[in-house]
C-alpha cells in the first residue's frame, strides 16, 4: 500500500461554501493525497472558485451537463490513483488532522475496514448547533443500529479502494441515499466499520444541503432501501420508531417542519 489518498468531491452549485471545504482539504496535516473535483454542470461561480486554487494536487473534471452525484462519484472513483478513498461534500469542513488520525487507524487494521468519525453539525454561518451523530461507535452497536439509521456521515469516511472491488461502486437506485446503501453492503459483507469517537468533521446542515433540498426523494428512497435490506437480513421491532421519522420527512410539508424548528429551537429538522 502506498497510502496515497484520493479525495473525491463532486460539486453542483456549491459557490457558497466550497472555498472553505477546499481549504480544509489542502490544510490537512497528512499531505500524500490527490484531490479530484468533479464540477457537475454548475451554473454558479463554483468552477471559477475551484480554479482559483493553485495546488498541483488538485485535478478538476468539468461537465457541461448536470449528471448527478452518483455519476460524479463513480467517475472520480475510476479516475482515482490512490489505494484509499476519502469523501468530502462541497459545504463541509474537515478538522486539520482528520486524515492523519484516520490513516493511522487504518494502517493498524490492514486496510480492510471503513473508518469514519464523529462530527459537529454546523449552520450556514459555521456555528455548531448539535453533535447528535455521536450516538454509536462501539462495534456491536454499529451492527445493531446501522440497518435502522444512517449515522455514518459521507464526508467523514476513508475507505480502502479494494473494498469497492468487493462490494461494488455507488448505485443510483437509491438516489440521495447512495452512501447508506454502500455502508450496508460493507457491513453485510462482514467488513469492519470503525467510527472514531472524536470530532474530525464539521458537517453543514442548512437549507442548501442535499438532505434538505431533496428531503422527500431521500426519505422515500431510505424507506425503500431499508425494506429491501430487512427482507434479506431480517427485521427488528425497534426499527419502527426510526421508520416513522422517515415517513414524517417524506409526507409532511415544509411549513410544518419550520414550525417544529421554531417551537423546539432546532436548526433545521
Amino acid at each position: 500500500m502506498n497510502n496515497i489518498i484520493s479525495i473525491l468531491m463532486p460539486v453542483y452549485n456549491g459557490e457558497r461554501f466550497i472555498e472553505l471545504a477546499i481549504k480544509s482539504v489542502l490544510n490537512q496535516t497528512y499531505k500524500n493525497f490527490e484531490f479530484l473535483i468533479y464540477n457537475d454542470g454548475s451554473t454558479d461561480n463554483s468552477l471559477n472558485i475551484i480554479k482559483s486554487f493553485n495546488d498541483d494536487r488538485i485535478t478538476v473534471f468539468n461537465s457541461e451537463k448536470n449528471r448527478g452525484i452518483v455519476y460524479g462519484l463513480n467517475y472520480l472513483l475510476k479516475k482515482s490513483n490512490g489505494d484509499i478513498i476519502a469523501r468530502i461534500d462541497s459545504d463541509d469542513v474537515w478538522v486539520q488532522n482528520k486524515l492523519e488520525k484516520q490513516i493511522n487507524v487504518l494502517n493498524n487494521f490492514g486496510h480492510n475496514c471503513l473508518i469514519a468519525c464523529f462530527a459537529n453539525l454546523i449552520d450556514d454561518e459555521g456555528k455548531v448547533f448539535d453533535t447528535k451523530f455521536k450516538q454509536y461507535y462501539v462495534e456491536k452497536d454499529i451492527k445493531k443500529y446501522l440497518p435502522n439509521s444512517n449515522f455514518i456521515i459521507h464526508s467523514s469516511v476513508v475507505i480502502p479502494k479494494n473494498i469497492f472491488e468487493k462490494v461494488g461502486i455507488y448505485r443510483d437506485k437509491y438516489l440521495h441515499t447512495e452512501d447508506y446503501d454502500l455502508w450496508l453492503r460493507i457491513m453485510y459483507a462482514n467488513i469492519k466499520i470503525i467510527i472514531l469517537p472524536e470530532v474530525l468533521l464539521n458537517y453543514r446542515v442548512s437549507r442548501y444541503s442535499v438532505n434538505f433540498r431533496f428531503r422527500k426523494v431521500q426519505s422515500k428512497n431510505v424507506i425503500r432501501l431499508k425494506f429491501n435490506y430487512w427482507r434479506k437480513y431480517g427485521f427488528k421491532f425497534f426499527y419502527i420508531s426510526e421508520l416513522f421519522l422517515n415517513f414524517y420527512y417524506w409526507f409532511f410539508p415544509y411549513w410544518i417542519l419550520r414550525l417544529k424548528r421554531k417551537i423546539f429551537n432546532t436548526n433545521l429538522f
